[in-house]
């Protein structure tokens, strides 16, 4: 890893020659990855090219850090996480007047939930360690996608009316999500 000056800025930078057609940029967890073809260039013109995205990237990241250093975990352990997920999964099933097909919960790296055509509803483990008001948004977000397959106007009509305050919650998943990245995925 070495470390590229930007505007004043020090970004880590990680380059990596790949079998890829075309160069690309990622950030992730506080590092620039540049992902170039074999054979091609340095990738400094790109970099160039995205610098003001990558030093936006860089103040995010910096954000986050802050903003999430004084979340907790909740410790639920197995049993209080299945009664609190039986009981949202009931209260939101009934209130929405859906009834999913099957209801289950891993280990999600990328998401919270994702809930299928056929009604299979699934939830990111990684809700366990969650404030209940969380988890309750996430479990009415999967369950009215079997009333709403997207998350069009009548998806969100439905979920401003139970959850007034969602730019807030959607805020703190945010947040959740990067500080359970940083401690479980670096």
């Amino acid at each position: 890893m070495e470390i590229i000056s930007l505007s004043g800025e020090q970004v880590p930078c990680q380059r990596l020659y790949q079998k890829v057609k075309a160069a690309r940029l990622e950030f992730r967890q506080g590092y620039l990855r540049l992902v170039l073809p074999f054979g091609g260039t340095d990738g400094q013109e790109l970099i160039r090219r995205h610098t003001p995205w990558i030093l936006k990237q860089v103040r995010r990241y910096r954000q986050l850090v802050e903003e999430s250093s004084s979340l907790t975990l909740l410790p639920r352990d197995r049993q209080q996480w299945e009664t609190l997920m039986a009981g949202l999964i009931h209260q939101w099933s009934e209130q929405l007047r859906v009834k999913p097909t099957r209801i289950k919960w891993r280990w999600m790296r990328s998401t919270w939930g994702s809930c299928t055509s056929s009604g299979q509803v699934t939830f990111n483990q990684r809700l366990q360690f969650l404030p209940e008001v969380l988890v309750s948004y996430l479990v009415c977000h999967e369950l009215a996608h079997l009333r709403f397959r997207g998350h069009g106007r009548a998806f969100r009509s439905l979920m401003n009316r139970y959850f007034p305050e969602i730019r807030q919650l959607r805020h703190q998943l945010c947040l959740y999500q990067f500080f359970l990245d940083r401690r479980y995925l670096t």
